[in-house]
């Protein structure tokens, strides 16, 4: 074969390609890594340009294919300046690339239309050449220190190589005209040919340079990740299943140190609080390669279970197959989750059934209808008394205490469930109506043996029992409910009239002191109705609410009751209270009720500054103003923690005092001329 131009061209043009070919194969592979394709690209530039080379002479419009094929040469470098970039990431100069396109074309179209000379043709594109090779250079001078250190720089080597060469064959062509010359013009080709071959390995040793220094970032990455996790991590042997390394948040998670576990399987090492548990996980592990969120139980050293959220996928380590795994602790989560669940069926207050887990279990007794089934009902009497006058605290402890004498009285048997405020149902399946009673007698019993901050706790109850197939449940719960309030009806009227006098009692016994104030306010009354002309009845009317007219102060705490000095405003306001929460006691009652708006008025002025509505003059109930100068007059000529007592002539003196502004005139002119007239002669 005669070596020659084209010859030398058609061999460069399957050299490029095959280069291009591996290029291309390394860029499909490594599609991350930026500017791969490029370095490919030049080669097929470069491929295509010897190409035409070699096919020009065969052509028509050879002047044409010189422009062209020298235009995909000049290309091809300018790939190479571009694919660095990219490469690099950093931005293509187009006053690099532009100008050198343009130049290049227009001095090629001069020196082959106008003036055809080849010299000169191999001189611009020898200058093309340098000028693209510098700025090559500079791109890769910038990034030597980089973690491509080694290939950079054997690829600056390189470029400086094919810099010297064109700065050669662009010299020579101004002193030996090559087409003159095919020797020396054949020797240029075949050194841009080892040019190209070594700028190509340049190409894969960069590649391989950035692939390891990407391994050692992501290794050193995942090491920092895996080290400093708040999760649990752990790296086992798939092939032994030995853990070989475990973070910090995996061995405060089981309670061993790295020493303890490294080197063990977790069956060696106990962590599984079943080995059935881990096997599972193998098996499935083994099954699909992989898995995520499964929730294990893995044993503390010092015995704690810990729930957890297991992942774990392959890696491989030094070329075999490790199991990664991520542990999250949901202790704390499951345990909130559990409660919300829990609560979702449970009173918070007594620790019962809700509603919601009673209509679950009605259902299920109408499909299943396992007989006999009892349910009671229970309805708590004074509730709302006990939370007007001790607060809410205390009725809740009612609530909770009738919750616990109510599981007591059925033996801890059936369902107990708080139905709604102070309502509660108990289903009894498989019990009849006879031991029903029981429980409710057993219930009742215990009820009135027991007592809360001073308040006698009382239910009233109804039951039922379903015995014949067809009936059903929501009947007997009617059935029950009637039953319950029927007893209701008949218990409220003594129940209500017995707190109040539980009540009143408890005040005495607290205050001994307001046992016989009382008393004392009590009788003044009585000597005041006389006076008054009031018949029998409406003294006996007069008599009982003086003696209830502080039954509020119940509420009232004992310290402020028992002052020894004077009240703060705030104190003041609180034993102002007594009056508002005595006239709520005495409306629980039906018996009672009439009084209550006299209990509330006792502490009003003729003058309507008094407490609590202001009320003025002949506005305040009659027996509110007899009470109001019965209890001045007491209070002031009886001992007093913090003041001495008065001698009833200064009493006497200090009502005057305030005679139509805080007391009626005329009750009280009644009082002064004739009750303590005749209380001193009965004295003397």
């Amino acid at each position: 074969m005669k070596i020659d131009i084209g010859t030398i061209s058609l061999m460069l043009f399957l050299s490029y390609i095959i280069q291009a070919i591996i290029i291309y194969i390394i860029a499909l592979i490594n599609k991350n890594i930026k500017g791969i394709f490029m370095f490919s690209m030049s080669c097929l530039s470069f491929a295509v340009g010897f190409n035409l080379m070699y096919l020009r002479s065969y052509l028509p419009f050879m002047n044409f294919f010189i422009v062209i094929s020298n235009l995909f040469l000049v290309l091809g470098n300018i790939i190479i300046y571009s694919g660095f970039n990219r490469f690099f990431n950093q931005k293509d100069q187009k006053r690099v690339i532009y100008p050198a396109l343009i130049f290049n074309l227009l001095t090629f179209l001069i020196f082959t239309y106008f003036i055809n000379s080849f010299s000169i043709r191999v001189l611009v594109y020898s200058i093309v050449n340098i000028y693209i090779l510098i700025f090559t250079i500079l791109v890769l001078d910038k990034h030597k220190t980089s973690y491509t250190k080694s290939s950079v720089k054997y690829l600056i080597v390189i470029c400086h190589l094919h810099l010297l060469y064109s700065v050669v064959r662009g010299t020579s062509a101004l002193f030996m005209p090559m087409d003159k010359n095919p020797l020396f013009q054949t020797l240029t080709f075949i050194a841009a040919s080892i040019v190209g071959y070594f700028l190509t390995f340049g190409f894969i040793l960069l590649v391989n340079d950035k692939l390891n220094s990407d391994l050692k970032e992501s290794k050193d990455r995942f090491e920092l990740m895996f080290h400093t996790s708040p999760d649990a991590s752990v790296i086992t042997d798939l092939d032994n299943g030995k853990i070989v390394n475990a973070n910090e948040g995996f061995t405060e998670l089981v309670g061993y140190t790295k020493d303890e576990i490294i080197g063990k399987s977790y069956s060696d090492a106990c962590i599984y609080e079943l080995p059935a548990d881990f096997d599972a996980v193998i098996q499935r592990f083994f099954e699909e390669g992989s898995f995520d969120n499964i929730e294990i139980t893995l044993l503390h050293k010092n015995g704690e279970r810990t729930t957890c959220l297991a992942s774990s996928k392959i890696i491989y380590i030094n070329g075999s197959q490790h199991v990664f795994s991520i542990l999250r602790n949901i202790t704390e989560r499951k345990r909130r989750e559990e409660q919300i669940l829990y609560y979702s069926y449970h009173d918070t207050l007594t620790d019962l059934y809700n509603r919601r887990y009673l209509n679950e279990q009605i259902q299920l007794l109408e499909d299943e209808k396992t007989l006999p089934i009892s349910i009671i009902i229970g309805d708590v009497n004074g509730l709302k008394l006990a939370n007007d006058i001790y607060g809410h605290s205390t009725g809740d402890k009612i609530l909770q205490k009738i919750a616990e004498i109510i599981k007591q009285g059925c033996n801890e048997m059936g369902v107990v469930a708080r139905w709604g405020g102070d309502e509660f149902i108990v289903l009894l399946p498989g019990i009849d109506n006879k031991k029903t009673q029981t429980f409710v007698k057993t219930i009742r019993t215990l009820c009135g043996a027991c007592t809360v901050d001073s308040v006698k706790i009382s239910i009233s109850l109804g039951y039922s029992t379903i015995t014949e197939p067809n009936e059903s449940i929501e009947k007997a719960l009617k059935n029950a409910e009637d039953y319950m309030y029927k007893n209701k009806l008949l218990e409220t009227s003594s129940i209500r009239g017995n707190i109040i006098q539980t009540l009143l009692n408890t005040l005495y016994e607290k205050n001994e002191r307001e046992e016989k104030h009382s008393r004392r306010v009590s009788q003044l009354c009585i000597e005041i109705g006389k006076a008054m002309g009031l018949s029998d009845t409406e003294i006996n009317k007069l008599k009982t609410v003086a003696l209830v007219h502080d039954i509020g102060k119940i509420a009232i705490n004992d310290d402020i009751l028992d002052k020894a000095s004077s009240l703060t405003p705030e104190e003041y306001n609180e034993i102002k209270r007594h009056c508002d929460i005595g006239f709520r006691i005495m409306n629980t009652s039906s018996e009672m009720a009439e009084l209550a708006d006299i209990v509330l008025s006792h502490h009003e002025r003729w003058d309507g500054k008094g407490y609590p509505r202001g009320l003025q003059g002949d506005h305040i109930p009659i027996y509110a103003r007899i009470i109001a100068i019965a209890d001045s007059f007491d209070a002031m000529t009886c001992e007093r923690p913090y003041r001495s007592t008065f001698t009833e002539d200064e009493a006497v003196e200090e009502l005057q005092r305030n005679i139509g502004t805080q007391f009626d005139p005329n009750i009280l002119a009644l009082f002064i001329g004739k009750v303590l007239n005749r209380i001193k002669s009965v004295a003397k």
